[in-house]
């Protein structure tokens, strides 16, 4: 083993000992009185983990419940791993509960070894005359550069605090000035405003004379091909780099799928959002959770620039808004969204092109497709969660993709009496969650829990767990955010069950 990979293999085992088990929220991780890592092997080709765990509980049915809760808690430790260690490739999870005698006599050893790493990186970061964010690096994890070009990480500092990233318009449209050769890209499985925010910011760049490459792992789903650029839209990184990367409705690095790209090759990282969460990853964000959709936060920045608006950077930021407002029906619909829709209509945005396009021009697959995932609804008990599924045996009977589900889930939140709607989109090894709430549950709170975040009224996240598990833990938390706000369940018989 080399010393790099020796050291990368350390760097994974102290992330995961720090998570483990205080960031799980299921009660059952916390019956123990210790739970230890004791040790990680990684698999040469970063494929997988082997994490090894010791559980001291009160008896062997709590060592299991325990020992349960956290092989159920692979996916979010795996995504929680990904935001502590930059590796080219996140490797699989498989817990495995250590039995051997000799570790059973060192869980106290291990503690005291892992309390004194701990104080010797909290001493490192608070030198006296250190600044923030330049304390030691931790390593460079395997500076094998993968296909492309593209690095495979970028260093982290050693117990950093999270960083103030914050920039204003007029700061992010400084830095986008001055940058000739610029990335923008938008989170995997882009919606409306993902969409529209992602064409708009192209034509204005473009149109600025910058050196533009619209980037996204995922294909564009049809109903916003009419937005100008999008053809344009690469789904693998090039070889050159950038100047600055322009990161649309999210501040996290989850579109780059294959591995996080170097600094050297993003050059500096700007995002634009209004979710609720986020995270540190842009060098300057701008982000306003008030702001009806990233579209608003990126016309604020347009106007610093002095672009001026014509039809297709219109009809682009207008997609934007109308698919996060719900048609301006929705509660983030405020007086910056109304005025920037009547600027974008002053130009000639036509409202039913753009309506037409993503409401009302569906292939016979699609209808068929709705009709399959509506037969799945069903509710909670109390009838304050409805539940859609669709899976991907659907989509190949119908001819679909992923993008043509956008917009089901609403079905589930017109049921009378359901306070929370939920489409469950079922992978190979993976579940993926949405939430729309009606303005009572904070579903974002709820995404948060199982690594997720979003909206206070639309959140979402991914997990390898067991169905059944994610809903009864979804249907609690539900009824306990309704009976704070004093919201009753439905009448009897008034929703559906099954």
């Amino acid at each position: 083993m080399s010393v790099r990979f020796a050291r990368l293999e350390r760097s994974v085992y102290q992330a995961l000992a720090g998570l483990i088990p205080g960031s799980i929220r299921d009660p059952r991780a916390h019956l123990a009185e210790a739970v230890v890592v004791t040790k990680v092997a990684l698999a040469p080709d970063l494929s997988s983990a082997r994490v090894l765990v010791t559980v001291k509980a009160d008896g062997d049915e709590a060592q299991r419940e325990v020992f349960d809760a956290l092989r159920r808690a692979a996916g979010y430790l795996r995504k929680q791993l990904g935001q502590r260690v930059k590796l080219r490739r996140l490797p699989e999870l498989k817990l495995i509960l250590d039995h051997t005698p000799e570790t059973a006599g060192r869980v106290e050893e291990i503690l005291r070894e892992l309390a004194k790493e701990r104080r010797a990186r909290e001493g490192e970061e608070a030198e006296p005359g250190q600044a923030d964010g330049d304390s030691e690096p931790l390593e460079e994890h395997d500076g094998a550069v993968a296909e492309g070009g593209i690095s495979s990480g970028e260093p982290r500092s050693r117990g950093a605090r999270p960083r103030d990233n914050r920039a204003t318009a007029a700061q992010i449209a400084e830095r986008l000035r001055a940058a000739s050769r610029v990335l923008i890209t938008t989170h995997p499985h882009p919606d409306g405003d993902a969409a529209g925010s992602l064409s708009a910011a192209m034509v204005a760049l473009t149109r600025l004379g910058k050196d533009v490459v619209g980037f996204n792992p995922d294909q564009i789903p049809d109903r916003y091909c009419f937005l100008s650029c999008l053809e344009r839209v690469v789904r693998e990184l090039p070889e050159e780099g950038f100047e600055l990367t322009l990161l649309l409705d999210c501040t996290d690095e989850r579109m780059f799928e294959q591995g996080v790209p170097s600094r050297e090759y993003l050059g500096c990282v700007v995002a634009l959002d209004h979710h609720k969460t986020s995270s540190d990853f842009a060098d300057l964000c701008l982000r306003d959770p008030s702001a009806s959709s990233a579209g608003v936060v990126l016309a604020r920045v347009l106007d610093e620039l002095g672009v001026e608006l014509d039809r297709d950077l219109a009809e682009a930021l207008y997609c934007s808004l109308i698919s996060d407002t719900g048609s301006f029906r929705y509660q983030n619909t405020n007086p910056e969204a109304m005025r920037l829709g009547a600027r974008l209509l002053e130009v000639g945005v036509d409202p039913w092109r753009v309506a037409s396009n993503l409401y009302e021009s569906q292939t016979r697959g699609q209808i068929e497709l709705l009709g399959e995932v509506l037969r799945t609804l069903r509710t909670s008990d109390d009838g304050l969660v409805g539940v859609l599924t669709v899976t991907w045996e659907m989509l190949r009977r119908t001819g679909c993709n992923m993008g043509h589900v956008d917009g089901m889930i609403n079905y589930a939140r017109g049921v009378e009496g359901v306070q929370v709607a939920t489409l469950l989109r079922v992978g190979d090894d993976h579940l993926r969650v949405s939430m729309r709430s009606r303005g009572v549950v904070d579903v974002s709170a709820i995404a948060v829990g199982f690594g997720g975040g979003g909206h206070k009224n639309a959140a979402g996240f991914t997990v390898d767990l067991e169905t059944d598990d994610v809903l009864a833990r979804l249907f609690t938390e539900v009824a306990e955010a309704c009976r704070e706000a004093g919201i009753a369940p439905p009448a009897p018989g008034s929703a559906p069950t099954t």
